[in-house]
């Protein structure tokens, strides 16, 4: 999120494979 991936795929692959991690993490700094 805060980083600029050269490549697309990885970032795909990425947020793929993290999206619950980092939808979890955002509600968690959202109810701080």
């Amino acid at each position: 999120m805060f980083l600029i991936w050269e490549s697309r795929e990885f970032e795909k692959e990425f947020v793929n494979t993290n999206s619950s991690f980092l939808y979890r993490l955002l509600r968690t700094v959202s109810n701080l």
